[in-house]
């Protein structure tokens, strides 16, 4: 009877020294801590150039796999290398390095003890790998501010010092809403109502001049995404503009009567080219900055005393490059 023991029992380790370390699967685990830049934003993460995982915020995936050597990538950045031993267990931990107009994604190979913590935290989701898309919505609605600043510098009045302040119909303080809808894969469009306000340069004590106007666009775009998902983005379009109640005040308490007026100028088209990015900082949140060359001429219609105007103030330029920064809400 010991006899057949010792024998099955050489056997079994027989047996067991004739299998391979090989055959012991390792385990990468994917891992991604929340971070409020482009949070709504999936990668997709590449192993050995098969897509396994869309890693989407505060998330991690358990990967088992053979021993050998491995390249992971995430979308298009460069891949990192990995080489993969029978029973172990690595850690990948997501970063980004932002710039102004994208960023650039990829893996840090961490330890257990820093990588527990995170993976262990209830809030963390564990994926299963099954590869959706999320959704990308369509419509953007948003608010703008920034500068005008005009070609045409017209002199008024002169000052103590002896210098002439000037008007630029240019130049100004801007602010508007929009609406945006993409309509095609790299094609869209932008619309919204913007005003603008501007005064005296330099300012004078005694005599206050403003010129302020109103107009509505249109914006047919170009888009150049800057990744799968179009979470970033630049935008180049041309359109149309209407530009209405735009009018100069000029009134002083140190003048005759007849001097404090308003003058009228007749509603008229203009048009524009844009370049403009934007961002999508989480799932219904975005920003932008954006740059546009607009042109317009004014003529005058009427003024409110029947005051005479001088010829510079009849048909002035009030083309411009307009800077803008703004936000919109996504849906």
């Amino acid at each position: 009877m010991k006899r057949i023991i010792t024998i099955a029992s050489i056997g079994i380790l027989l047996c067991n020294l004739g299998f391979s370390n090989d055959t012991i699967p390792g385990r990468i685990i994917f891992y991604r801590k929340h971070i409020v830049q482009g949070a709504y934003v999936s990668h997709r993460v590449k192993v050995n150039d098969s897509l396994v995982v869309n890693l989407v915020d505060n998330s991690f995936l358990e990967y088992e796999c053979k021993p050998g050597a491995y390249s992971i990538g995430i979308d298009n950045d460069p891949e990192m290398h990995l080489e993969v031993k029978p029973g172990r267990t690595y850690y990948l931990m997501f970063g980004v390095a932002s710039a102004y107009f994208t960023s650039n994604y990829d893996f840090t190979v961490v330890d257990s003890v820093s990588a527990y913590p995170a993976i262990s935290d209830m809030r963390m989701r564990k994926l299963d790998g099954n590869i959706a898309k999320p959704t990308r919505y369509k419509n953007r609605i948003g608010g703008s501010f920034g500068g005008d600043f005009g070609f045409d510098e017209i002199s008024m009045y002169r000052g103590a010092n002896g210098e002439y302040s000037t008007l630029n119909f240019g130049s100004g303080i801007a602010f508007g809403i929009l609406y945006s809808r993409e309509l095609f894969r790299y094609l869209g469009i932008d619309m919204g109502v913007n005003g603008a306000y501007t005064s005296l340069t330099p300012y004078l004590a005694d005599i206050d001049v403003t010129f302020a106007k109103s107009y509505v666009w249109v914006t047919p775009y170009f888009t150049i995404p800057f990744n799968y998902l179009y979470s970033s983005r630049l935008k180049l379009g041309f359109g149309p503009d209407y530009y209405f109640s735009a009018q100069l005040s000029r009134s002083s308490e140190y003048y005759p009567r007849w001097f404090n007026d308003k003058f009228r100028y007749e509603s008229t088209f203009g048009y524009h080219a844009s370049l403009k990015c934007e961002i999508d900082a989480t799932e219904r949140t975005g920003a932008f900055t954006q740059i546009n060359w607009n042109v317009v001429n004014y003529t005058f219609f009427s003024s409110e005393n029947g005051t005479y105007v001088e010829d510079k103030l009849k048909k002035p330029d009030g083309s411009n490059i307009s800077l803008m920064v703004g936000v919109y809400f996504i849906f």
